[in-house]
């Protein structure tokens, strides 16, 4: 997960797709009140891409079998089954880089 705050619908996208567990259970709870949104709007978000991070969050939470309760401000099993009102065209990840082979280190105190 990224440490800053996501600050484009791909990259919420991003880290909402890397939410699982306790971790996704907590942050559906969160954004679920007025006060989410109201902070999506001042940032600069129109209210189809808050209805796209709800819809977002809602999926994460059925296809990880963690569905929450209905309460709060939206009913992520409803939406759950939404479309996004925004198409979100992800970046492409960074291929984590290879781990070293043994033998790979190269040795400073050594000559050839």
């Amino acid at each position: 997960m990224p440490e800053a705050k996501p600050r484009t619908l791909p990259e919420w996208a991003h880290y909402i797709a890397g939410l699982g567990g306790q971790d996704l259970r907590s942050k559906a709870r969160a954004a679920n009140n007025i006060d989410f949104v109201e902070d999506r709007i001042a940032e600069g978000y129109s209210p189809d891409d808050v209805e796209t991070l709800f819809i977002l969050i809602a999926q994460q939470l059925q296809r990880t079998d963690l569905m929450l309760p209905d309460a709060g401000l939206y009913s992520y099993r409803r939406m759950s089954t939404q479309a996004p009102p925004v198409d979100i065209v992800l970046p492409a990840l960074r291929e984590p880089e290879p781990a070293p082979q043994q033998g790979d280190a190269v040795d400073e105190d050594s000559e050839n």
